[in-house]
């Protein structure tokens, strides 16, 4: 059985995608706790029919971590730039 720890991969993910937010919004950048941040991302990904769907077929498939890693980093990259 395959499994991932969605937390820790999604705070991989923001360390990816964080530069860019905080070069286009520094003042929010500081005002965020990116634990919380990391935290709401995480229940917004985990209750994304793409992350479930690709959760399911990677399991069944016997797939590496790694599919659903780059999944993982593309999906909070898609998140955090709906908080721009």
């Amino acid at each position: 059985m395959l499994t991932i720890n969605l937390r820790e991969e999604v705070l991989k993910a923001i360390d990816v995608h964080w530069p860019d937010f905080a070069r286009e919004h520094p003042q929010l950048a500081q005002a965020i706790d990116r634990t919380i941040l990391a935290e709401q991302a995480v229940a917004c990904i985990a209750d994304t029919e793409e992350f479930r769907r690709a959760l399911a077929d990677a399991d069944a498939a016997g797939a590496a971590a790694a599919t659903l890693t780059a999944l993982i980093e593309k999906l909070t990259g898609r998140w955090i730039r709906t908080l721009r």
